[in-house]
């Protein structure tokens, strides 16, 4: 079963949470972007185009998610 937008945000918030600012963040995100495109690319049998293109959708809107958390007034 591949994992759900909560695993990517609980992956995304526990990297995220340990960086002092948003350009940090950044670039935490990008290295989770890469790691995903890297291990679909590890796949066999390959995921199709729309698989992968799924999963980075699900990463983009857990790392939004995290990014409007971190936005709210405490």
């Amino acid at each position: 079963m591949p994992p759900s937008v909560d695993d990517y945000y609980s992956l995304v918030a526990r990297a995220a949470s340990v960086v002092e600012n948003a350009e940090a963040r950044q670039e935490v995100y990008e290295q989770a972007r890469t790691a995903l495109k890297t291990e679909f690319g590890k796949l066999d049998p390959p995921r199709s185009d729309t698989e992968a293109l799924q999963e980075r959708l699900k990463l983009d809107f857990a790392i939004h998610e995290y990014e409007m958390g971190s936005l709210r007034p405490s």
